[in-house]
């Protein structure tokens, strides 16, 4: 597959997809009951202690307070970044009605860029068209990058108290219960990044047991199978590390991409973000001469 037709399609699908990076917006909010007598909150949400102490333990090492921020362009519900002189930010679009648990979720992203994991910063091949290797390069980021760093800290945030698969569940659940996705026909590219996600994200054996059987029944199960390769290959890595992180990715995104085209770690490059030095991972698309 030529790399245009296949960055087309991966464009196609990005907007088919139902499974968002950050938790699922609710419409209850504030799932844990504020313990503190001061109060706080970060994008309108009042958080418990444990997020207090949280946003608290990020704003001493970066030495600034949380910017709060809005943008209705975002891809995800909402993100978090470090900026160049050091400001911790956590962005949400205006229309999102959030959780704590949503907040908590960006708050560990930054956690996660304070300790030196990295951000991945791709490298295009000469004489390819810009816009369309950075799609490619956003699809592939959200879908496969976050999940992985999402297994690693999830299960802090278990140990903290939190749920952090419980929108998943949620979403599972209506998916069971429908007896279908939403936008059916999924491409089979799709099917297998969903059930990736859940697969690493859900801490819930029985729903994923479920999972399986409803795709099963649907005859889906080619994308099964390349959905448990993806697992494997986390689970066999286990990341704990920076580079774990990043070899991790790099193999994910190569079992999922077309032959066409693969990825290569170049090397990894560190910047000052205020008194946070930030953890770049440069990485290449190479286009190859013949499939793999």
């Amino acid at each position: 597959m030529k790399l245009k037709y296949f960055i087309y399609l991966i464009i196609i699908l990005t907007f088919s997809l139902n499974l968002s990076c950050s938790p699922k917006i609710k419409t209850i909010i504030n799932k844990h009951v504020s313990s503190n007598v001061h109060g706080r909150e970060l994008l309108k949400i009042k958080l418990s202690q444990k997020a207090i102490n949280l946003a608290e333990e990020i704003e001493k090492i970066c030495g600034k307070p949380i910017k709060e921020d809005y943008d209705e362009t975002i891809e995800p519900l909402a993100q978090a970044n470090i900026t160049k002189d050091g400001m911790p930010t956590i962005t949400a679009k205006p229309s999102a009605v959030l959780s704590e648990e949503i907040i908590v979720h960006e708050l560990f992203h930054l956690k996660m860029k304070i300790r030196g994991f990295p951000t991945v910063s791709f490298v295009k091949p000469n004489n390819v068209d810009k816009q369309k290797t950075e799609d490619l390069f956003d699809f592939i980021h959200l879908h496969i990058f976050d999940v992985i760093e999402h297994k690693i800290f999830y299960a802090e945030l278990r140990q903290l108290g939190f749920k952090p698969d419980a929108d998943r569940i949620s979403e599972i659940e209506g998916i069971l219960a429908k007896g279908k996705f939403d936008n059916e026909p999924v491409a089979p590219l799709l099917l297998s990044l969903r059930y990736f996600r859940c697969g690493l994200e859900v801490n819930d054996q029985p729903i994923l047991l479920k999972l399986k059987t409803f795709y099963q029944k649907k005859g889906w199960d080619s994308t099964i199978k390349k959905a448990d390769k993806l697992i494997e290959i986390v689970n066999k890595i286990n990341p704990k590390t920076p580079e774990d992180e990043v070899e991790a990715f790099i193999q994910c995104a190569n079992q999922t991409i077309d032959s066409s085209l693969s990825f290569s770690f170049v090397r990894f490059e560190e910047e000052q973000y205020g008194t946070i030095k930030r953890k770049f991972a440069k990485v290449q698309l190479n286009i190859n001469n013949s499939p793999k």
